[in-house]
């Protein structure tokens, strides 16, 4: 029962509100978007040499996602290598230049979906230094943008929109082809590695012997491989090799290799190696490349290289 006098309070808190959709007038903005040393992981893998390129390109696109006009300048673009320690900056039409970029449109009138406004400038050797860029083989990447929101002001009488989860993407996608000459380029890269509990009795059981490395190596380059055993304290307590293994490479004739090298490396297994096998919980393979011809070499897709690693060990068997 609810007598003359009594009352109730109620409330509620709306937190986190996050809105599917904005329209207005945003006015104009001016922002810079700089980064030095980003990580770039493409080249991860190379720890040093040098490739030469033929050509490559690369298409910078911008993607206006925003019911806003939008103006980019590009101060900078460069890569460092952190292993040559060389940096390279990136010569082409978007250095120090602006770039106007439509607003996005709604295709079936207020909120409905946005189809965006894009930018593509191609680079290629003609027109940048793209191709000294990317065989610079970089680490991290710099860069330095300004970005204006409706430079013009309110052209748009108070229509600017957003929709959640959109915005302004800047992407540069390459396209490195393979037709290249490598010298001395290195790469390395880490396993995990065990052996089970089952073959820990063989293993103890073994005085000596050979790992045969037998390869068929299409590819048009020598690779000098070497194997590093690692402890679970990423030591490295042995290696495979007593020195770099070399596996040849084909032979080009005309342009194509039209017989594989076929290789077989013997790699000494004593007791004590086999015994530090066993205490191995990662490998790190590592290779060095070198081109077999002067001129750049195309690699095509028919090309590979195939190995297989058998044991032939000396055992001591206890004879009851």
């Amino acid at each position: 029962m609810i007598n003359a006098g009594d009352f109730f309070i109620a409330s509620n808190t709306i937190t986190q509100l996050q809105p599917e959709y904005i329209r207005g007038s945003f006015g104009s903005e001016h922002s810079s978007q700089k980064e030095t040393n980003e990580p770039l992981d493409i080249f991860d893998n190379v720890k040093s040499g040098f490739l030469t390129l033929e050509e490559a390109s690369m298409d910078f696109t911008i993607n206006n996602e925003a019911g806003m006009d939008l103006t980019v300048t590009v101060n900078e673009i460069s890569g460092w290598n952190s292993t040559n320690q060389t940096g390279v900056t990136l010569n082409s039409p978007l250095s120090n230049n602006s770039i106007n970029i439509n607003r996005a449109t709604e295709t079936n009138g207020i909120y409905s979906s946005p189809k965006s406004s894009a930018h593509i400038t191609e680079l290629n050797d003609e027109n940048s230094n793209l191709t000294e860029f990317i065989a610079n083989l970089p680490h991290a990447l710099s860069y330095d943008f300004e970005i204006d929101l409706n430079p013009l002001g309110n052209v748009s009488a108070g229509n600017d929109f957003i929709y959640n989860n959109t915005g302004v993407e800047i992407n540069l996608d390459a396209e490195i082809p393979l037709n290249f000459n490598a010298s001395n380029l290195v790469l390395i890269d880490t396993s995990d590695f065990e052996i089970d509990s089952t073959s820990q009795e063989d293993v103890n059981q073994i005085i000596g012997g050979n790992l045969n490395i037998y390869s068929e190596n299409w590819y048009p380059f020598d690779l000098f491989l070497q194997f590093y055993l690692l402890d679970d304290q990423n030591n490295i307590i042995d290696s495979i090799f007593t020195q770099n293994a070399q596996i040849n490479g084909g032979i080009p004739i005309f342009g194509l290799v039209d017989d594989p090298q076929i290789s077989l490396i013997k790699a000494p297994i004593s007791q004590e190696k086999a015994n530090r096998l066993y205490q191995t919980v990662r490998i790190i393979t590592k290779a060095r490349i070198n081109s077999t011809s002067t001129e750049n070499i195309r690699i095509f897709e028919s090309y590979f290289l195939e190995t297989k690693i058998v044991g032939d060990f000396e055992y001591q068997v206890a004879i009851d």
